[in-house]
C-alpha cells in the first residue's frame, strides 16, 4: 500500500516527500530532482529527540491515533531515542555512500549540517518552485 502512496505522489510534477525510506527510495530518487539530506550533530539530533519524546510523555499527547510516548519505553530497542542514538554514525555512512553513486549523479544532492543552511536551502528551495509556478 505505501508503495501505491508514493508512486502516485511522485507521478506529479511537484512533491516533497520527508524520510529515506528503504521500501520506496529508488521510486522516489528515480524521480526526484533534488535530495536535501539534513546531516545534523548527533549532539543536535539527540537533544531534539530527547526533548520530544520527554515532552510527549509527560504530557500523554499522542504520536499517532493510538500511540503515547511512555517513560517505560524511553529505552527500549525500538524507540526513537535508542535509535537516534545506535544508528547515527551508520546512516551517515550509508547516506554518503548514496550520495557518491553513479546511479544518482544527476540528482541536485544537498548536504546540509548547520541548522541554519538547512533553514536557507528549504526558503531557497521554495521561491525556485514559486518562481516555476508564477
Amino acid at each position: 500500500m505505501r508503495f501505491v502512496v508514493v508512486d502516485d505522489s511522485t507521478s506529479t510534477r511537484n512533491w516533497v516527500c520527508a524520510g529515506n525510506y528503504k521500501l520506496v527510495r529508488e521510486l522516489v530518487w528515480r524521480r526526484a530532482t533534488h535530495v536535501v539530506w539534513i546531516d545534523l550533530p548527533h549532539w543536535i539530533v539527540l537533544k531534539r529527540v530527547l526533548f520530544r519524546s520527554f515532552a510527549r510523555a509527560y504530557s500523554g499527547r499522542e504520536v499517532f491515533p493510538g500511540c503515547r510516548e511512555s517513560w517505560s519505553k524511553l529505552l527500549s530497542a525500538d524507540h526513537p531515542v535508542r535509535y537516534a542514538w545506535t544508528t547515527h554514525a551508520r546512516r551517515r555512512v550509508q547516506n554518503e555512500a548514496m550520495a557518491a553513486d553513479p546511479a544518482h549523479a544527476r540528482l541536485m544532492m544537498l548536504r546540509r549540517r548547520p541548522v541554519g543552511q538547512v533553514r536557507t536551502t528549504m526558503v531557497q528551495l521554495s521561491a525556485e518552485f514559486n518562481a516555476q509556478s508564477g
